[in-house]
């Protein structure tokens, strides 16, 4: 299990015997609320303590040992009033440390479903990326924008006969996955961008770490890429002016092209370069009508 901004992600499988696997996303307020209201109705006398696994399924006692308008009568009016309003403190934050877990469930629709034994959670908030560590030596890779579903979009394999196959432990650090195995570590990188030389494939890549870098003219992840990534690739948009001249001729070529990227600075360079007057009148070229900027002989 892994906590995943404000969700809990986990794992789990209907027995240890089985292969089968499923992801399930909890919302860490649901669960609060949950342990609550188990620890609210333990703290009323109803239900067990329901920890069985560690020794502690005794059945839950009130709080308040003096229930009854008898029992209240034997002790000061002072003490019987302090007893009933302790009953009645409502929770605070260090409630849920408290050792109970009830029998009342929290319980959520699986957001993925797999045939394989899950021994290893971790994830990525931007992009949202959850990687499932498995006991055959697989990372399998799901991506989605919401945690309502998921969606696989790789399976990398980390078995090795020298340090094991089963996946106990995955981190991410930055772009990279460390995979801890029985008898050794394993990593890998989180983005396969580095297997897609163009732009056109980059930008269809189900890996949602992958974008196109002008830049650098490589696909990479947005962090590695020192200028602004882009979604669209840049393609020629018309013939290149002049169409032809001599090899000794001093001018300039221009060469339409779109989906360019702003340069670095390029709304710094607006900013200084216009300034915004009443309708109908120019600054440095622009003329200003309502809020567009209608630029003259500022950029060209």
């Amino acid at each position: 299990m892994y906590i995943s901004g404000d969700s809990l992600i986990g794992a789990f499988s209907p027995s240890p015997s089985e292969t089968r696997s499923a992801i399930c996303a909890f919302s860490l307020q649901r669960l609060k609320l949950t342990f609550w209201y188990n620890i609210d109705r333990c703290r009323g006398g109803a239900d067990s303590i329901g920890l069985p696994h560690v020794g502690r399924d005794a059945k839950c006692i009130n709080v308040c040992p003096f229930n009854s308008t008898k029992a209240l009568n034997t002790i000061s009016g002072s003490q019987a009033i302090e007893h009933l309003q302790k009953s009645r403190i409502p929770l605070d934050e260090d409630t849920c440390e408290l050792g109970v877990g009830g029998s009342i469930e929290a319980v959520e629709v699986a957001i993925a479903e797999v045939d394989q034994k899950i021994t290893a959670l971790s994830g990525i908030v931007s992009p949202r990326i959850v990687l499932a560590g498995t006991q055959n030596g697989q990372i399998l890779q799901f991506k989605s924008k919401s945690l309502s579903n998921l969606e696989q979009y790789d399976s990398r394999s980390v078995e090795d006969d020298r340090i094991g196959s089963r996946v106990q432990q995955i981190d991410i650090r930055e772009t990279t996955i460390y995979a801890t195995l029985p008898n050794g570590l394993m990593t890998l990188p989180l983005a396969s961008c580095h297997t897609l030389s163009i732009c056109s494939a980059c930008i269809s890549s189900p890996d949602p770490m992958c974008q196109w870098c002008p830049a650098t003219g490589k696909c990479s992840a947005a962090v590695h890429c020192p200028s602004a990534t882009v979604n669209v690739c840049p393609e020629q948009n018309g013939p290149p002016s002049p169409a032809s001249m001599t090899i000794d001729d001093a001018r300039n070529i221009s060469l339409p092209i779109k989906h360019l990227p702003q340069p670095d600075g390029f709304r710094d360079f607006l900013a200084a370069a216009l300034r915004v007057v009443p309708l109908g009148h120019f600054a440095n070229g622009a003329r200003s009508r309502a809020n567009v900027c209608q630029v003259g002989n500022v950029l060209r």
